[in-house]
């Protein structure tokens, strides 16, 4: 057995829920960190977000989120099709609520 199926939780417990509330919080706080101070301040950041950011830049119609998610959507599949599903439990909620989050919160900033 590998390492992942340490910290796996029992369904619905006490520490299931804070594990993905955590989850869910740490997406919230990147798309709040996006959407307030890297696309006003027009800072890029590395990775597939920052692919994201330079491609909203050059088509400004589109939010940096769906870029993301574009981008991020390929990767995910390479993963599981190199590391299987087990690994991925929490990779893929994360980045959706990232993607949508952003979206939320782009459509309130001043």
């Amino acid at each position: 057995m590998n390492g992942f199926y340490k910290f796996r939780e029992q369904l619905f417990s006490l520490r299931w829920w804070r594990s993905w509330a955590t989850v869910v919080a740490g997406a919230l706080v990147m798309a709040a960190g996006f959407v307030l101070f890297i696309n006003p301040y027009y800072i890029v950041p590395g990775g597939v977000y920052g692919t994201g950011v330079v491609l909203h830049y050059l088509f400004p119609d589109i939010a940096v989120g769906t870029f993301g998610l574009m981008l991020d959507v390929p990767l995910l599949l390479i993963g599981l099709r190199v590391f299987g599903g087990r690994e991925q439990e929490r990779v893929k909620p994360s980045t959706l609520s990232f993607a949508r989050a952003h979206r939320i919160n782009s459509l309130n900033a001043p």
